[in-house]
């Protein structure tokens, strides 16, 4: 879960239009990524790091400025179904 990869991450971009890019990550942070919400104010790079108690709390907060609250509730029922 904690071995430096490089994969693909489909994101979008300012219009709504997806796109693709190569990044260095972990397995572990793609699995995170697949329950992300795809948001072009709220990009890959917010979880592509240590994630401490207070920081995954913050990356929260940052959903829920940017997502607005269903989107929230359910990224935050998607980490607890994982195991955070």
């Amino acid at each position: 879960m904690q071995t430096k990869i490089r994969c693909r991450y489909h994101d979008v971009d300012e219009n709504g239009e997806p796109t693709a890019r190569i990044v260095d990550t972990t397995p572990g942070r793609m699995i995170m990524s697949e329950i992300f919400p795809r948001n072009a104010k709220v990009p890959f790079d917010v979880i592509n790091r240590v994630l401490t108690k207070r920081e995954i709390s913050e990356v929260i907060d940052l959903v829920y400025r940017h997502c607005g609250q269903k989107e929230t509730v359910l990224f935050c029922d998607r980490i607890m179904a994982i195991g955070f």
